[in-house]
């Protein structure tokens, strides 16, 4: 049964939409008589007086804004978080929808008030900042305006170059397969500046690209330059990088050392098992999904940006020279 406030909230928004009361009250159950058209002008009111159907509010759910639906399962990274985020909403009193970014639409047609994004592409950020009404939670991007958790990228990247050069390695080179987003540019930024502090003449030269179109030539320009190790991002590039050097008959880590980026279901597993840069994925969603809780009781005053530091699990992948 509505209240008598929310009976005079319908009665308003029919008014702003033009409709009939049973109509605004038929959209909010997405009730398959009301044309989509019609239910969008009925949100569009609804948004204008700050009005929230019961059934949203009782539901308490927050966005989880990916760039893409498909191919997940292909994604290491996105996949382990996204995993992370179901098992900790299910221990507490929030429920999440999933939506891609061509489909925003529905943070408003769902009332959605917060969500954490888990983006880096710059046209997708840009489309964020136009929903304004949600307070988005990025994870691992950092975006003015925006709440973020985040790894703490350069020092992910120091501490597996500094094992390397502990080792012995002078000669490493740092492979990535995009450079697209914040954090990308944090750890390209980081390999650099060890670079130059370790009097490495060009040391752009040892930053190359280990897509699936360019991995074969910038290994066989690693090997030119005479790289002893190599540093592999992100989490899903080890598989296809140990590959190629399959492919080309070079040993780890008797020819080529690697530290990688920790991805539970391969690293380990991996012959030699891999010394990996290891994400705190779990603690980084716990205080997201903590962050989401304050937003949506309106505890979250204004941004914060918080950054949580890697840790580095030590195997076989390297060797002393």
């Amino acid at each position: 049964m509505k209240t008598n406030v929310e009976r005079k909230n319908l009665i308003k928004i029919a008014d702003i939409a033009g409709v009939s009361l049973t109509t605004a009250s038929r959209a909010f159950s997405n009730h398959p008589y009301v044309k989509e058209s019609t239910r969008k002008r009925i949100i569009d009111a609804a948004h204008q007086i700050n009005y929230e159907p019961r059934v949203s509010v009782s539901k308490r759910n927050i966005g989880v804004i990916v760039e893409s639906l498909e191919f997940i399962y292909e994604d290491a990274y996105l996949s382990t978080i996204l995993s992370s985020i179901a098992t900790q909403l299910s221990d507490s009193s929030l429920g999440f929808e999933l939506i891609s970014v061509k489909e925003l639409n529905k943070l408003e047609d769902n009332f959605i008030k917060t969500a954490i994004a888990i983006l880096y592409l710059d046209e997708s950020i840009e489309k964020l900042k136009h929903k304004k009404k949600t307070n988005f939670i990025m994870i691992n991007n950092v975006v003015e305006g925006f709440s973020s958790v985040c790894s703490d990228h350069r020092q992910g990247i120091e501490l597996a170059y500094n094992y390397l050069k502990d080792f012995g390695h002078n000669r490493i080179a740092l492979f990535m397969d995009h450079f697209e987003g914040w954090g990308c540019f944090e750890r390209k930024e980081a390999f650099l500046d060890l670079q130059k502090k370790n009097n490495c003449v060009d040391g752009d030269l040892f930053l190359k690209d280990s897509s699936r179109k360019e991995l074969s030539r910038s290994v066989k320009d690693i090997i030119d330059l005479g790289v002893t190790a190599v540093i592999v991002s992100p989490e899903n590039s080890a598989l296809r990088v140990m590959s190629e050097f399959n492919r080309l008959g070079l040993r780890v880590p008797e020819d080529l050392s690697v530290v990688s980026f920790e991805n539970v279901s391969v690293s380990q597993y991996l012959y030699p098992a891999h010394t990996t840069v290891c994400q705190g994925f779990e603690a980084m969603v716990h205080t997201a999904v903590k962050l989401a809780g304050k937003s949506i009781n309106k505890e979250l005053k204004t941004p914060l940006n918080l950054s949580l530091d890697n840790k580095l699990i030590v195997r076989e992948s390297v060797k002393r020279i």
